[in-house]
C-alpha cells in the first residue's frame, strides 16, 4: 500500500492517509495506516491525533510515547495547531461563514467552531469549500455542514443519501494543510487530482434524474 510521506523531522512523520484506511486497528478494520507503517518500519508508531477513516489527507505520527504525548498535548490547544480542509459539498454556499455548535462527546457537549470559505462555485449542484478547525471534535465537520443544510459529497453518515446513491463518490473531505507554528511546521498538501476527478462527475450528475 502506497501512504505518500510528506514531510519528516527527528520526531515525527506526517503522511498523506489515503481515503478508506482507518489509521488504528479495530473491530471491522482489515488493515490500519498504524499497522501498515509498523510493518514497514518494524517498530511501534504513535498516531498523534484522529483522522476519520474515509477522510484523505495529512496526518502526524509520532516516532516515540514521548513524543506522542507531547504532540498530544499540541493538537488539544486551539491556540497551538490550525488544521485545514477542503471538502466538496452539495449546495450553494456563502462566500464566509463560521458555524458555532455544541457537539457530544462521550455523552458530554463540547464547543466547536468551524470557519468557512467558499473557494468555488462548482454550480448548480455544488460548492468547494475551506474549513478551518481548532477544535477538532469527532466528525466536527461533516456534522457542521449538514446542520448548515450543505451535506459533504459522499458522506454516508450525515450526507444527501439519494445524491450519494446516484454519484458513486468517495467522502469528497480533505485535510489539505496543518500549521504548528511553534515547532516550525507548515504543511500544505495538493489535492488538485482529486478535485479534477469530482468536478469532472458533478457536471455530468443531474441530481433530479430518477434513475437508482
Amino acid at each position: 500500500m502506497s501512504i505518500p510521506l510528506v514531510f519528516e523531522n527527528h520526531e515525527i512523520w506526517i503522511f498523506a492517509k489515503p481515503a478508506g484506511l482507518a489509521v488504528q486497528p479495530g473491530k471491522g478494520v482489515k488493515t490500519s495506516l498504524i499497522e501498515e507503517l509498523e510493518s514497514l518500519f518494524e517498530d511501534k508508531v504513535y498516531p498523534v491525533h484522529r483522522l476519520d477513516a474515509a477522510t484523505q489527507g495529512l496526518i502526524v505520527i509520532a516516532k516515540n510515547a514521548r513524543v506522542a504525548h507531547h504532540y498530544s498535548k499540541l493538537f488539544s490547544d486551539a491556540t497551538a495547531v490550525t488544521k485545514i480542509y477542503q471538502a466538496v459539498v452539495w449546495g450553494n454556499a456563502p462566500k464566509h461563514f463560521s458555524i458555532d455548535d455544541h457537539i457530544v462527546v462521550n455523552k458530554k457537549t463540547k464547543a466547536s467552531v468551524s470557519h468557512v470559505t467558499k473557494l468555488a462555485s462548482w454550480m448548480p449542484h455544488a460548492s468547494l469549500l475551506k474549513i478551518e478547525i481548532h477544535s477538532g471534535r469527532m466528525h466536527q465537520i461533516r456534522i457542521h455542514l449538514k446542520n448548515a443544510k450543505l451535506p459533504i459529497l459522499g458522506d454516508t453518515k450525515y450526507g444527501n443519501f439519494s445524491f450519494n446513491r446516484k454519484l458513486r463518490s468517495p467522502l469528497a473531505l480533505f485535510a489539505t494543510e496543518l500549521h504548528i507554528p511553534s515547532k516550525n511546521i507548515h504543511i500544505q498538501l495538493s489535492i488538485q487530482q482529486e478535485l479534477h476527478q469530482l468536478k469532472k462527475s458533478i457536471a455530468l450528475f443531474n441530481p433530479d434524474s430518477t434513475e437508482q
